[in-house]
Formats: structure tokens, C-alpha cells, sequence
């Protein structure tokens, strides 16, 4: 009996103890204590009211919280120059690199393998490692919302997409925001001009121009970086379609609604898990309802169709976030008349994210 009770006073001890320790020694595991540098390459600039400033106001939300100090380079090119920006980056003693263009994907591959100790993240690349994660949101779900809204609104039947390069995920926002405009208006056309850059101001204005002038497009969406688009359908007086981030306050009388980046609870999800020693790397692809994309509510350049706009585009939002229905949910047919996904069934994400190369129906490409 002695026995039994010096084991157990002993027992309750530790156990009190351990409680003591445990509180004693939480603060010295506060992973927020120690400033951690994360470096951020931009292919634009960090104040551009379009993608690079979509990212820099998720650190911006979240340096304070996390006790980080944030290097951005902006304007950086494809290739060398990425590789050396992540380079000088980690020689200032970043440990976390954000590659924020699907352009620096060769130059993450090439600085994850040298540099193992270093946590690397590239948005809207696919490949991933040790310690590389790509990321990615699923904005082709925001585009089929937006072309609803198109949809409802064109007078002329013909909506213009002023787009950077013809690759898949590109054409899988075309298609996509085309669903959604066929959805609400089945005979309309989305007339598509390729720029080959993401941000030529001069070039993007052009085909924007191109499109309303000579097409007889009377809303215009983009997928550039420039806000070029934009600027020239307020000046030629036509509906618009923000990309990237909301400016609505900037071009009042012509937007109908924006496409919204917000990636501030991942960057700090993530940046968490990289500091507590849980990273691995993985492909994340996030959509509406984890709340990385969306569109803003409409404005009342939508006009007098407003009212089913925004209740087609509730219940489509509702479907996708519920998981009961997807864009790329068949029968699906190219815009040359070929059945690409059945009946009842749905496109894979390896599918969307590397092997949809084809325009659906409704979409005229100008050459």
C-alpha cells in the first residue's frame, strides 16, 4: 500500500509539473518571436491595382501578425533574372520564397534543388518538391460567374476577351467565363484577341480597341496584368470585367464587376506550417470555397437584367462551393462541334490544369 501510494504521489507530481513546464516554457515556442524573412518576386509591380498587388496586400495583412519582414522585387524577368532575384534574396537571409508568376517556374526548380533549407512557393506553377509548393487558385470558377453577368448584360450578342498568351490556363478562363455567358445568354459570342505579353500597355489597349471597334463588342473582360483593358473600354464607353483585383472605384461608369484575388489566410496557413517545421510540398488548388476567388457584387452598370444576374450567379456560386456541380461538368462541346466531355461527367483537375487546350462553343478566336 506504501508503495502504491509513493508511485502515485510521485505520478501526480510529474504530471503537475509537466503542466508548469509546459506553460513555463510556451512563450520561448512562440514561432512569431523571431522576425522571419520571405522574399516576393514580382513580374510587375507591387502597387499595379492588378495581380502583383493582389499578392503584396495579402503580406501586407499579415507581416505584423506572423512578425515578418517582407523583400519584394519587382519588375523581374523570366530566366536568369529570376534565378539571380531569388539568389540575392536568400544571400539577405530569406528562408521563404513566394515566385508569383508562372513564368519563374524554371528558375524555382533550379533554386529549390541548390538551396534545400529554403521553403520556395510558386503561384500558378504545377510542379512541386521537398520544399517546393505550387499553388494556384480555381478563378476559372470566378471567370463562369463573371460571364454570367456578361452574359445578361450585352446588347450586341458579342463580348470581347483581350488575353495575354494561348496556353491552358489562359483558355481555360476563356472557356469558362464563356460557359457562363452562354449560360445566360445561349446565342452570345466571345470574340478572344491574343496580346503575347502580360503587361505591353500598348498592345493590350490595341486589341481591346480591336474588339470594340471592329467586333461590335459592347463588354469587355481580360486575362493580362495591364489594366489597359480597362482603361479603353471606359474611354470608348462599352461594360467591363475586372481581372486580378477590385477597381471598382476607379472606373465607375463602365465595370460591371471585378474578379477578386484574396490569398492572405493561405499565405499565413502556409507560412505557419513552414515555421512550425510542417512544411511539405504539394500542388494546392483552391477555389470559391475556400474564398481565395471571387467577384465583387455587381454594380448597376449591369442594367435592367441585374436582378437575374445576380440570381443565376448565387446559385452557380452556391453549386460550386457546395461541391454538388463544377463548370466543366459535361456534355461539353468545342466551338468546332466535337464532344469533349460527356454527359454527367466532369473534367479532371490533371485534365484542366494540363491537357485543356480547346475553345467550347461560343468562342471565336481573332487572329
Amino acid at each position: 500500500m506504501k508503495k502504491l501510494t509513493i508511485f502515485f504521489t510521485v505520478l501526480i507530481a510529474a504530471i503537475f509539473l509537466g503542466v508548469i513546464g509546459i506553460r513555463v516554457s510556451a512563450p520561448e515556442q512562440d514561432i512569431t518571436k523571431k522576425v522571419t524573412k520571405v522574399g516576393v518576386v514580382l513580374n510587375g509591380t507591387k502597387d499595379d491595382h492588378s495581380w502583383n498587388q493582389a499578392h503584396a496586400d495579402a503580406f501586407d495583412a499579415i507581416d505584423d501578425e506572423l512578425n515578418l519582414e517582407v523583400f519584394y522585387r519587382e519588375n523581374v524577368g523570366y530566366g536568369d533574372q529570376a534565378q539571380e532575384t531569388m539568389e540575392e534574396l536568400i544571400a539577405n537571409g530569406c528562408s521563404i520564397i513566394f515566385a508569383e508568376s508562372v513564368g519563374f517556374g524554371n528558375a524555382v526548380l533550379a533554386e529549390e534543388q541548390k538551396h534545400p533549407d529554403v521553403y520556395f512557393y510558386h503561384c500558378s506553377g504545377t510542379r512541386y518538391g521537398d520544399n517546393y509548393t505550387a499553388f494556384f487558385m480555381r478563378n476559372y470558377q470566378s471567370r463562369y460567374l463573371a460571364g454570367i453577368a456578361a452574359g445578361y448584360a450585352t446588347q450586341t450578342g458579342c463580348i470581347g476577351y483581350t488575353a495575354a498568351y494561348p496556353y491552358t490556363e489562359v483558355i481555360r478562363g476563356i472557356d469558362a467565363f464563356t460557359l457562363g455567358v452562354r449560360y445566360a445568354n445561349p446565342e452570345a459570342t466571345v470574340c478572344v484577341k491574343y496580346t503575347e505579353s502580360w503587361d505591353d500597355y500598348d498592345k493590350a489597349y490595341a486589341a481591346t480597341k480591336d474588339l470594340i471597334q471592329n467586333e461590335d463588342c459592347d463588354v469587355i473582360i481580360y486575362h493580362t496584368d495591364t489594366l489597359a483593358p480597362l482603361v479603353c473600354a471606359n474611354d470608348l464607353s462599352v461594360k467591363s470585367i475586372g481581372n486580378n483585383y477590385d477597381n471598382r472605384n476607379r472606373y465607375p461608369d463602365s465595370l460591371l464587376c471585378c474578379l477578386e484575388m484574396n490569398w492572405a489566410p493561405y499565405y499565413e496557413k502556409e507560412i505557419r506550417t513552414c515555421l512550425e517545421g510542417r512544411f511539405y510540398g504539394k500542388y494546392d488548388w483552391l477555389g470559391l470555397d475556400e474564398g481565395v476567388c471571387g467577384i465583387t457584387p455587381l454594380t448597376a452598370n449591369e442594367g435592367a437584367n441585374r436582378g437575374k444576374a445576380e440570381a443565376a450567379i448565387n446559385i452557380r456560386k452556391k453549386e460550386m462551393e457546395d461541391g454538388t456541380w463544377d463548370v466543366f461538368f459535361g456534355p461539353v462541346y468545342s466551338n468546332t462541334g466535337d464532344l469533349q466531355i460527356e454527359s454527367n461527367e466532369a473534367a479532371s483537375d490533371y485534365y484542366l490544369l494540363n491537357d485543356l487546350n480547346w475553345y467550347v462553343q461560343g468562342v471565336a478566336v481573332d487572329d
